[in-house]
């Protein structure tokens, strides 16, 4: 528990930013396809 414990002390804002710009794109990309935001010209 104490090496999880150093590496969230060390890295834990790339441990949650780097999901979160994942998560951030991939729900830019479903937008995107949904006709109701995006209509097709």
């Amino acid at each position: 528990m104490s090496t999880l414990k150093r590496i969230m002390e060390r890295h834990g804002p790339i441990v949650v930013f780097i999901p979160g710009i994942l998560v951030i794109h991939w729900a830019w990309f479903r937008l995107q396809e949904n006709e109701l935001f995006v209509p097709r010209e």
